[in-house]
This record gives structure tokens, sequence and C-alpha cells, in this order.
């Protein structure tokens, strides 16, 4: 094969890695492993929500929360930064993005015990944290909403993101 017939192909390519190592160095958080998760192991499990800035959209530690095998009554706990006027609220802070009873949609009663909190664990209309309680006596993926609301606008603006919980049962 002459030089002429493969030389562009080779410089396409150079050019194509050239621009996903400068995406991955710009945006590292859009590019995490399929492994990538936060873990629970403990009876509680805390979930940090953030907002990236050139966009202000939710973001989370990872996208995905798994409850590991043997972890009963697991108190998971979504965190917003204290500093910040956003609040979740008990009406829709954190949902299953599938709500209707098994078997047409997600609530199998395996998560319950939802509602927004203060910082010092006080249930509130709404508040800077959201607890859910997964028994995790199932193993089965639950796909769900968070919304935060900024009080401070009229009409309140509401951000959404949408991850998902695996629970991995007994």
């Amino acid at each position: 094969m002459e030089m002429k017939t493969w030389a562009p192909a080779v410089a396409v390519t150079a050019i194509l890695l050239g621009g996903a190592f400068l995406a991955l160095k710009a945006f590292p958080e859009q590019f995490k492993t399929a492994t990538a998760r936060t873990e629970c192991t403990k009876k509680q499990c805390d979930v940090y929500v953030k907002f990236k800035l050139l966009n202000w959209d939710l973001v989370i530690d990872y996208d995905l929360v798994e409850v590991k095998k043997g972890n009963d009554d697991v108190e998971i706990v979504w965190h917003l930064p204290k500093n910040k006027v956003y609040r979740f609220d008990t009406a829709d802070g954190v949902v299953l993005k599938y709500p209707d009873p098994a078997p047409n949609g997600d609530d199998d009663g395996q998560i319950d015990q939802r509602w927004a909190m203060d910082d010092h664990g006080t249930q509130m209309q709404q508040g800077v944290d959201y607890h859910w309680r997964t028994k995790n006596t199932t193993a089965k993926s639950y796909l769900y909403v968070i919304t935060v609301t900024d009080p401070t606008t009229t009409p309140n603006k509401k951000y959404v993101l949408d991850p998902t919980i695996r629970n991995q049962g007994h």
C-alpha cells in the first residue's frame, strides 16, 4: 500500500486520539468507568450532590449507588452543600423514577422512610439532606430522580438528575 493511501487515515486517527485525550483532561467526570460507584457497606451511606459550574447541572459522587450484599436496612442520605440556598423538598426531593407498585413499577416495598431533613437529621418540608432506607433483601436496581429546588427564585427553579441504586440483597 502506498504512503499516499494510508497517510490521511493515520493523520485523522492521530487527531481523533488527541481530541479524546484533551476531552478526558477537560471533563474527567464524564469519562468515569462503569465500575465507578458509591459503595454502601455500612448502616448509613452518604451521597454528596453538587453543581457543575459551567451549566449548573446536578452531579453526584457517582451515578451508581450500590448497596452491598449482606447490609440490611441501609440509610442512604443525599447531602447538598451546606452553604447554598438549594433544598430538597419532601414531596419530590428523591423519588423512584417508576413509582408505581410492582410489577409495573419499582415500588416493591424495599425502599421506605423517605423525607427531607436538616443537617441534624430533623424531618422537615424542605431540607439540605434527603433520607431513604433500603431494606436490601432483594437484589434489584432502582432508577430514581433527584430534584433540588432554588427557593430564592419565583417560580422556584428546579434542577433534576436521574441516577441508579443497585441492591445486592442478602
